[in-house]
Order: structure tokens, then C-alpha cells, then sequence
């Protein structure tokens, strides 16, 4: 489930989309990505479960990325009074660096009955649930991952800029979550861009793409024009995400999936 398609910190500040935050759900396992201001109260008026969580999963630690990751914590562990879950997140994000402090306050970092630092190429399992780490171009230390079960793969790709390389990182990916901040034409540093978004597709091959993460140009040049032109130059599937948008990619031409994902 796409909770918000939120990008850039206009949209996100005057709430064009609701902000960011991505649950995937493999049979028993669900994983929280990137919650963004308010996306906890965004997951409870879907009538959603927090306490169902089995991961908490930070890319970097934008506020649109991890301003919510505290109250997602609180809501999964009754307020620290029933240790459980994991928290999966680079090391600045969990415990701060020189450049700025923790995204997770040391109360509900002590919450969690299990933190997993990450770092490029690493590989970590939950459940029987395979993630794949990659490291990416932003401003702070930020990573991509590959979902892996035993029939599908996911791949979600937050803010970074187009680099060589980045395709290889995430081939063999089923399903694409691509963050594209911006339209075709406009560009902005450290961030995706559509003619970004056709070159990653092209490459990676993915059987579906969903385009997430939307800055305020890509609003006012409406993201489903955007992917029209963008579907006519790939060969992908592209569905263009929206506040509140629920996927089974079984119902994708995505060979034989048997374990069912819904996010």
C-alpha cells in the first residue's frame, strides 16, 4: 500500500499528497519503508494494524523519509512496553553522525528487538524474506533494496540521482518501486527525473513499475501524463501511484507468483 506520493519538501509541506510511506506485505511478513510526517495516522485511518509489522525500513533520514519512524516504532511496540520488531536503517539515521542527530530517538531505538545497520551489497533476512542493500547518489548516506522471496522480487529505489551503475544494481527485479520526483525537462540535483526513469526501466526490464514520491513540478505536469509519454518509450507495465493505492502484482504478468504481496 502507497500511503503517500508525497516528494519534494513543497509538496510534502503543503500536503499536495500525503507524505511518503510504503507498506509491503509478504504472507505474514509486512514491512513499514520510509514513513513521512503523519503517515502513521495515514496507515490508522486505512484501518491498518501496526502492530502487524515485522520491519520498520529506513533508506536515509530526509524528514519526508523518516519524520513519522519514531510513531511507527511507538505503534509497533505498544509504546516500548512490548519489545518486538526490527528496525532496518543506515547508522547516521539510528544513532546520528557529525552532519546531524538520530532520525530515532534512543527511547523507542531501545524499543525494537532487533536493529540491522546497513551498508552497501549487505544482505539481511527476515523471516524468509531475503533484502538486498544498495547503496545510492544523494545528499546523505542513502540505500535502495530488493525484496526477495522465492517467486518475486522488489525492488524500491528512493531519492538519488542517476549514476552507472545504479541498473545493474537492481536487475532481475519483478517489481520496480521507483521514486521520480520530477517531470520530463526538469531536473534537480540528487533526485530522478523522468528521462532518469525511462533510462532505469529500459535497463532493468522490471514486469511492473510504480512511480512514487512526486515533487510539485511532477504535480503540476500531472504524473499520469508524465507516465503516458514515458510508458510509449518502454516496454514495462507503469502504474502511476496515488494516496491510499493497493497492488497485487499477481495480477501482473509476472510469471508464476505464488507468495501474494500487497503494499
Amino acid at each position: 500500500m502507497f500511503l503517500g506520493t508525497a516528494g519534494d519538501p513543497i509538496a510534502v509541506s503543503k500536503q499536495l499528497r500525503r507524505s511518503n510511506g510504503i507498506l509491503l506485505k509478504f504472507n505474514d511478513v509486512v514491512f513499514f519503508l520510509d514513513p513521512g510526517p503523519g503517515s502513521m495516522a495515514n496507515a490508522l485511518s486505512h484501518g491498518l494494524n501496526l502492530r502487524e509489522l515485522s520491519a520498520l525500513v529506513l533508506s536515509h533520514g530526509h524528514l519526508n523519509h523518516s519524520g513519522d519512524a519514531n510513531a511507527i516504532i511507538s505503534a509497533m511496540t505498544l509504546g516500548g512496553l512490548d519489545k518486538r520488531g526490527i528496525l532496518i536503517a543506515p547508522k547516521a539515521v539510528v544513532f546520528g553522525d557529525e552532519k546531524r542527530q538520530a532520525a530515532i530517538d534512543p527511547f523507542f531505538r531501545d524499543s525494537v528487538e532487533k536493529i540491522l545497520l546497513i551498508e552497501d551489497k549487505k544482505r539481511v533476512a527476515v523471516a524468509d524474506i531475503d533484502i538486498v542493500v544498495e547503496k545510492l547518489i544523494h545528499d546523505e548516506d542513502c540505500y535502495g533494496f530488493r525484496f526477495l522471496s522465492s517467486s518475486l522480487s522488489i525492488g524500491y529505489i528512493p531519492d538519488t540521482e542517476y549514476f552507472s551503475g545504479l541498473i545493474e544494481k537492481f536487475k532481475d527485479t519483478d517489481v520496480l518501486i521507483l521514486c521520480v520526483q520530477n517531470p520530463f525537462g526538469f531536473s534537480s540535483h540528487y533526485r530522478l527525473n523522468a528521462e532518469d526513469a525511462v533510462k532505469i526501466i529500459r535497463g532493468i526490464k522490471p514486469s511492473l513499475a510504480i512511480l512514487t514520491h512526486f515533487g510539485s513540478k511532477m504535480l503540476d505536469a500531472d504524473p499520469i501524463f508524465v507516465a503516458r509519454e514515458l510508458r510509449r518509450q518502454v516496454d514495462s507495465e507503469i502504474i502511476v501511484a496515488k494516496d491510499g493505492l493497493v497492488v497485487d502484482p499477481s495480477t501482473y504478468s509476472i510469471g508464476s507468483v505464488q507468495s501474494r504481496l500487497k503494499f
